[in-house]
């Protein structure tokens, strides 16, 4: 008798120690749980149902909405399309943000830490969230708050948002598939000169020569890579006699666009049936300028 009430003492301890465990355990999970949505405050937020960002910089605001799956913005009363690589790698960088280090509960001290003069809200369906991002930290981390919360604490991968403050696309897409390419020419009127590429299969030849693909690869990749400085409306200028001429047959569809020099640091740049004009330092379109010896040598 007294060894099956020895047996049911220990079991009983054993079931409770087993409760204990458990419920131990649960509240550990819960506590890491709640830390984690604490220092990952938009860890659950569907990045593809963010449709505006706005971004505030003392005086200048800028504001890009999503539209068909893509992103505009609007600038002297004209539409553009967005930067969307850009506003992809700013998307990730907000939604995965930590609340690190807590600096300070005051918010006397905003302004110290420049907490006052920059914020970026983005908006989810009907809900709206604000970042206000205050002054760099050894070129890692800035000073951030959230909200209408005042605590000010440490963030990383912001330094960029706020780098440049124009959000627009800048590139100038003469080129949309490489693969697809049936020839390049280009022809520099002013110095009464013509380059042709022709793709036969998949080798390059140029006036019948065949050329190294290596070199003709780096010369589509800068005209692939090609970006303006500025995107301006062309009511402003009469475009007659380009200096250079590129003509780009891509799938069996010809794509024209003239070169113009305007002053003695930029050309202008339109696409034929393309009512931008894109405004490029003249650098990068003379590093365009080449020789039949340059893809065949």
């Amino acid at each position: 008798m007294r060894k099956k009430l020895v047996d049911r003492i220990a079991f009983l301890i054993f079931i409770i120690f087993i409760i204990f465990s458990f419920l131990l355990l649960r509240e550990k999970i819960n506590y890491l749980i709640s830390r984690k949505q604490t220092i990952l405050p938009f860890a659950k937020i569907d990045k593809n149902k963010i449709i505006k960002i706005i971004f505030e910089d003392e005086n200048k605001k800028t504001e890009i909405y999503k539209k068909n799956d893509h992103w505009y913005l609007k600038k002297d009363g004209s539409e553009f399309k967005a930067d969307e690589e850009r506003i992809k790698k700013t998307i990730n960088a907000l939604v995965s943000l930590k609340k690190e280090e807590i600096i300070s509960k005051n918010k006397n001290k905003h302004k110290n830490f420049g907490i006052d003069k920059r914020k970026v809200t983005f908006y989810v369906n009907k809900n709206k969230f604000s970042i206000y991002i205050g002054n760099s930290v050894n070129f890692a981390s800035n000073f951030i708050r959230f909200d209408d919360d005042e605590t000010i604490f440490l963030a990383d991968n912001l330094n960029d948002i706020f780098s440049n403050v124009d959000w627009r696309d800048l590139k100038v897409k003469l080129i949309n598939d490489q693969e697809k390419i049936n020839s390049i020419e280009i022809n520099y009127s002013s110095k009464g000169k013509k380059i042709i590429l022709v793709k036969e299969k998949n080798n390059w030849k140029i006036n019948e020569k065949n050329a190294k693909k290596e070199r003709v690869d780096f010369f589509i990749n800068d005209l692939i890579t090609l970006k303006a400085d500025d995107i301006i409306n062309q009511e402003n200028f009469t475009l007659l006699n380009p200096e250079i001429t590129i003509n780009v047959k891509e799938n069996n569809q010809l794509k024209k666009a003239g070169i113009f020099s305007i002053d003695t640091n930029y050309y202008l740049l339109k696409i034929e049936g393309n009512k931008l004009i894109y405004k490029i330092k003249k650098i990068y379109i003379s590093s365009l300028e080449k020789d039949e010896d340059d893809f065949i040598q």
